[in-house]
């Protein structure tokens, strides 16, 4: 399921073309479609009068129509295909076909009106229902092209092409839960590479959230072997949600910096938003493979932090900078940013144990500046500076609706 905007989306495959693959690739395992050399499809049948005659010959249209299929060119097919059903309008497996041919070709309602009168000739056409899904899903009436779908894998399980069409129609009705549980169907029902996203999830921050719910749950349970981010944004956006996710979950090597940083509360001495942000916005796409924090006080903050690589605290107007929870230095304020990139560059070349060697001559009077701006911080705020227990006390007293 996953797409992406502007001038990018016009250079990759969309929704549709990707389903067109694999109903060509279902068609011609299953005979609809037949893989030839140029030519074939050009050719004409001889003609003939007998009923028989006019039978063998619809069929000689079919193969040809099914030979342009299989190279592509759709307006050949159309034409030998509608020439095999003027000869025998009964000839399912023509009008299956021609309603493959008339989907790739854009024509969804020509699509759509074919493949609905063949399906009232032969149910059990999966081909033809799938193709017919299809179509819906391009006309984005995803109700009936998830009753299509749903038909299907009732008659035949096994048919994969379903299972990815499903999830995207069942996403498309806003059943995040239905399209998992199609991916999970998929997955065992077939053993090839799976590729998970949602489409047109949209801007950010909700599209991120919805395509992460989905792609997330999916990989956590082994599930899905590429992936792709689609949003109302930039494509940048994009690869860097997939990035990030896989980075997250441990299933691609950290390249570059993973910026964590407190929510802020009632100590932090810094606009921790802020100073994250312009730290961000340093470090950009450095290739630096390691955890930074940005926290908002000396009080908690090394100690929160203690198992990211690089970070610092602040307090009484100073930076505390730490390295895996250990002080290593203190600067001013305004140049706490500028500090992080420097050791951050500085630890990425040389390793940790050089950042503490670098820190031999400084660590102890850190440790010490921290330690009495901790105390300070401690003495002017209080230990529950956010006034926890009265808001416990709070919360109580209105679930016991006084």
């Amino acid at each position: 399921m996953i797409k992406s905007s502007s001038s990018s989306r016009a250079r990759r495959p969309d929704l549709k073309s990707a389903i067109a693959s694999l109903l060509l690739v279902a068609a011609i395992q299953a005979g609809c479609a037949t893989a030839t050399g140029p030519g074939r499809a050009a050719q004409k049948a001889a003609p003939v009068d007998t009923l028989e005659a006019r039978r063998a010959q619809a069929r000689d249209y079919l193969g040809l129509g099914r030979a342009a299929i299989g190279q592509g060119d759709m307006a050949a097919a159309t034409m030998q295909l509608r020439e095999a059903l003027r000869l025998q309008p009964e000839l399912v497996e023509a009008r299956e076909s021609l309603g493959l041919a008339l989907y790739n070709m854009g024509d969804l309602d020509g699509a759509i009106e074919e493949l609905r009168a063949l399906l009232h000739q032969k149910r059990d056409a999966a081909l033809a229902r799938l193709t017919l899904a299809a179509a819906l899903i391009a006309r984005q009436d995803w109700s009936s092209a998830r009753a299509e779908l749903e038909e299907i894998l009732r008659q035949q399980p096994e048919l994969a092409q379903a299972y990815y069409s499903l999830g995207l129609a069942r996403y498309a009705l806003g059943d995040l839960n239905g399209a998992i549980e199609a991916y999970r169907q998929l997955s065992d029902a077939v053993d090839h590479p799976l590729h998970l996203g949602v489409t047109e999830a949209g801007p950010l921050p909700g599209g991120v959230i919805k395509a992460t719910a989905g792609i997330a749950t999916l990989l956590a349970e082994g599930i899905g072997d590429t992936i792709r981010y689609s949003l109302t944004a930039d494509p940048v956006e994009e690869a860097r949600a997939g990035r990030a996710l896989l980075e997250a979950m441990g299933l691609r090597e950290r390249k570059n910096i993973d910026l964590i940083a407190c929510p802020s509360c009632g100590r932090a001495e810094i606009d921790v938003i802020e100073v994250a942000r312009q730290a961000q916005e340093a470090f950009g796409e450095r290739e630096i493979p390691l955890q930074v924090a940005v926290m908002g006080c000396v009080v908690n903050g090394p100690g929160e932090a203690r198992d990211a690589d690089l970070g610092i605290a602040a307090g009484n107007k100073k930076g505390h900078l730490f390295v895996r929870g250990q002080n290593v230095a203190v600067v001013p304020e305004d140049k706490m940013v500028d500090a992080l990139v420097e050791w951050a560059t500085f630890i990425g070349e040389h390793g940790v144990d050089a950042a503490f060697e670098r820190a031999r001559s400084t660590r102890e009077q850190a440790r010490r500046e921290a330690e009495r701006d901790r105390a300070a911080l401690t003495g002017a705020h209080g230990d529950d500076v956010n006034r926890s227990e009265q808001r416990v006390k709070l919360i109580r007293k209105l679930g016991r609706g006084e």
